[in-house]
């Protein structure tokens, strides 16, 4: 039947064609004839436009796909500020159970009722910086307790081979505790009569240096973006910043804890670890079971 139209259509216009007399008709005739190919040509460009339709649809659901999961993680970093990505650099495992928190800054300078410039405070502050006291010098030894972790297994993933061998541990150490001993080290220095130190020259010169310059570049590469705002004291007649602003802080105690239980003392009473290395040029001499613990003051440049 399909064969049977298809004859009849071609003779429907070969007579059809053939009457075809007149300059119009002959006219309508060459339009005919030249656009005769159209249905194929049409088909082809059917076809390509199908396929850059789907190509272009596919490219948007792709690129929307990308917007769509950066935007619900901008989001979610938004609502929940303690859900951040992990710096490259960091020692991720000893973040792995802390959260960030907001932490209201004191310690700035202000002016009192009368106009005289003093260092605010809060109840309950301890004291990091003034007139040194037993109780303040034992704030900043606690720091330095864990300014050396020792690390094995799958904590040590991302120091192992790349740092000393102890005694079956891998020897490294978070970089805001050395930053503390180095603010330790220059606090001294304001205060040479009760520490007893002399004027700081050769090695301790260098000492001081390097630790001014370490904290300087940490502050630089934190860049604390928080903004300060400024305050008119009406006693003095300035203005001048209000240091009593809050910021979104690691958690430092629990950074300082995670480090102090990793020390050398807790690791002597668990033993010699398990680590070990082909290059002997990584392994440090000694053992735990005969050092009396390791710290910042065992370095070769007198920390």
């Amino acid at each position: 039947m399909v064969q049977d139209i298809a004859m009849w259509f071609s003779d429907s216009r070969r007579s059809w064609s053939s009457v075809a007399s007149t300059d119009e008709e002959a006219d309508k005739q060459d339009l005919i004839n030249y656009h005769g190919p159209e249905p194929q040509e049409a088909r082809r460009h059917k076809r390509s436009s199908t396929r850059c339709w789907i190509l272009s649809t596919g490219l948007f659901a792709c690129i929307s796909g990308v917007l769509l999961t950066l935007l619900l993680s901008k989001d979610r970093f938004a609502l929940d500020p303690t859900c951040k990505p992990w710096r490259d650099t960091d020692l991720q495992v000893a973040l792995q159970n802390l959260q960030d928190r907001k932490v209201s800054f004191s310690g700035g300078l202000a002016y009192d009722d009368v106009g005289h410039l003093i260092i605010e405070s809060k109840p309950g502050d301890r004291k990091w910086i003034g007139d040194p006291t037993p109780e303040m010098d034992a704030l900043w030894d606690h720091v330095a307790y864990g300014s050396i972790v020792l690390l094995e297994g799958s904590e040590a993933a991302s120091v192992r081979d790349k740092t000393v061998l102890y005694d079956g541990y891998w020897l490294t150490g978070l970089d805001v505790i050395h930053q503390m001993h180095c603010l330790n080290m220059i606090r001294k220095t304001f205060y040479p009569e009760y520490y007893q130190l002399k004027p700081a020259v050769g090695a301790e010169r260098l000492h001081l240096e390097h630790c001014f310059d370490y904290v300087r570049q940490a502050v630089m590469c934190n860049s604390d973006v928080t903004p300060v705002p400024l305050t008119w004291y009406p006693s003095s007649k300035k203005f001048g910043p209000d240091f009593r602003t809050t910021h979104m802080c690691r958690d430092f105690e629990g950074l300082l804890n995670w480090s102090i239980e990793r020390n050398s003392t807790a690791r002597k009473k668990k033993g010699t670890g398990g680590e070990y290395t082909k290059n002997p040029w990584m392994v440090m001499p000694g053992s735990l079971s005969e050092s009396a613990g390791l710290s910042h003051g065992e370095h070769h440049h007198g920390h």
